[in-house]
């Protein structure tokens, strides 16, 4: 049995949050869920002990795999099933840095793996997930010091889940396929919380085969996979995306912005247009940050400018005029330069009617 497999990613400098898989194998598959609920038990009982609240720790989907004995030279087909693994997701936020330490520790002792290094990581696994901030960032994962590119097995599966250009899931596409590994773009649609709640949306570009490969374990982060077509095609409907997200935030914005100067109540505005056709869907989901002034990140708005910027990049490549696109990219930069990068897209709201005086 496996308990625990973690990994960590720091937040705001007040906060930090811990994802971890409890993985538990046995002969059936009854067995194997038994044995995770075990181990997840322990796992809480062990961040309680920690001093961390209820509202901070959140499981999300499980899933079940068949683990099949190895593949026998010439054998064309699928070898026999000879048990089955369990994976339970846990996400924590740790509120008091100083307990991180303590935390991860506690990890490790119930049977977590610690790496050093995306190279060491690499060494130990055959798929191989990223979801990092922008494309130097994947790059110096993959192919710097210590980068895992060149440590991965032959026929390893690296799937490549950060917001990054078409052309640049191309190029490293090309640089997997040299080392003889797999390659799979995958960007998501859904912020902090759908994740939490296992909903993400996966646009996934490459081999069909390859996806049918990991399908299970996107299945234990997702609730909907949308197989886009060959390298880079899920990142290309991920720039469309995001496109579509910014403007629509910034005109949405800007239309609450004119209605106030000409003077309409913000309530009344909201009232009417949130939930109407005018305004899309998920701006629902923003009015409450915008009567609260509350725009604690679920998207920071800089990364949203990011991704504009590389739509530009891309409709540049393609020969693609994105005028609306780019004025959109330019105001979202202003406002990060005015202090909200860190904050909810959202925010963008904020910024311009910050001005309309």
């Amino acid at each position: 049995m496996w308990p625990v497999g973690a990994g960590a990613a720091s937040g705001a400098s007040d906060t930090a949050e811990v994802n971890a898989g409890v993985v538990t194998q046995a002969a059936t598959a009854s067995q194997a869920m038994s044995q995770n609920s075990a181990a997840m038990e322990q796992v809480l009982k062990a961040l309680t002990a920690l001093g961390i609240a209820d509202r901070d720790i959140h499981t999300t989907n499980v899933s079940i795999v068949p683990v099949r004995a190895p593949q026998q030279t010439g054998r064309q087909q699928p070898s026999p099933v000879v048990g089955y693994e369990v994976t339970n997701q846990v996400r924590v936020k740790v509120r008091n840095l100083a307990a991180l330490g303590r935390l991860l520790d506690t990890l490790v002792s119930q049977g977590a793996t610690w790496a050093d290094t995306p190279a060491a990581v690499a060494e130990q696994v055959e798929v191989l997930f990223t979801m990092l901030a922008h494309p130097d960032a994947v790059h110096e994962a993959a192919l710097g010091p210590g980068g895992f590119l060149d440590r991965l097995r032959p026929q390893a599966l690296w799937v490549d889940c950060s917001s990054v250009n078409p052309s640049f899931s191309r190029e490293m596409a090309s640089l997997a396929q040299a080392r003889k590994l797999r390659f799979l773009d995958a960007p998501v649609a859904g912020s902090r919380e759908p994740a939490a709640r296992g909903e993400l949306v996966f646009f996934v570009g490459g081999d069909p085969a390859d996806l049918e490969a990991c399908r299970l374990l996107l299945q234990t982060m997702g609730s909907k996979i949308v197989h886009v077509g060959s390298h880079g095609m899920g990142s290309a409907l991920k720039m469309v995306n995001n496109l579509l997200l910014a403007s629509s935030m910034a005109a949405f914005a800007e239309g609450l912005v004119l209605g106030q100067a000409l003077g309409i109540s913000p309530e009344r505005l909201l009232d009417f247009l949130v939930g109407s056709p005018l305004v899309a869907p998920y701006l629902i989901g923003k009015r409450a940050k915008i009567e609260h002034g509350d725009y604690a990140a679920e998207f920071p708005l800089q990364w949203m400018q990011k991704d504009l910027h590389l739509a530009a990049v891309s409709a540049h490549e393609a020969a693609v005029a994105l005028p609306l696109a780019n004025t959109a990219k330019e105001i979202y930069q202003l406002a990060a330069r005015h202090g909200s990068a860190q904050q909810d897209f959202s925010a963008i709201y904020a910024f311009l009617n910050a001005r309309r005086s």
